[in-house]
């Protein structure tokens, strides 16, 4: 009677040891993958969860809120084709003109606009919005992961930061 008490006993715990291996292995192995995919790095995963398209905040921009930009800031935006592929290439000495300063504000539609409207290549950033508040800026757009080191090179041999 002992063996068979003892023979029973051993299914269970062999059952019981399964499903712990089997928990452990999804958790080391599920955690990492979601976590990779909410950050873009596993697209179907990112895709899943949402995380391949920015949040839409809810605001739109026109043409003109970027002629707006322009207008008020004195900055001037090329055509994609007429910005260089890298703003350090051998054909060209500068991408940017020279730093300057401007007092003025601008509206949510206007920045948003001014974000997206560069166009160049190597920047970062594609699909932004920008939202205002009272005492808050909040952000939506993707950010090309690939492209951060080599925007980190350019500004800072710039002389762009403060």
């Amino acid at each position: 009677m002992a063996q068979a008490s003892a023979q029973a006993a051993t299914p269970k715990s062999s059952r019981w040891l399964l499903w712990v291996l089997v928990s452990v292995i999804v958790l080391l192995v599920g955690i990492p993958v979601l976590v990779l995919g909410w950050l873009g790095f596993v697209p179907g995963v990112s895709a899943l969860l949402g995380a391949d398209e920015p949040r839409q905040l809810g605001v739109q921009y026109t043409p003109a809120d970027m002629q707006s930009f322009e207008n008020k800031s004195g900055i001037r935006f090329e055509e994609a084709t007429a910005t260089p592929a890298h703003p350090q290439t051998p054909e060209t000495n500068h991408a940017f003109g020279s730093p300057q300063r401007v007092k003025t504000t601008f509206t949510q539609e206007e920045l948003s606009a001014a974000i997206n409207g560069t166009a160049l290549p190597w920047l970062p950033l594609k699909e932004v919005q920008v939202k205002l508040s009272d005492r808050t800026i909040e952000l939506s757009g993707l950010l090309s992961a690939d492209r951060i080191p080599e925007l980190a090179r350019l500004a800072a041999g710039s002389g762009y930061s403060a």
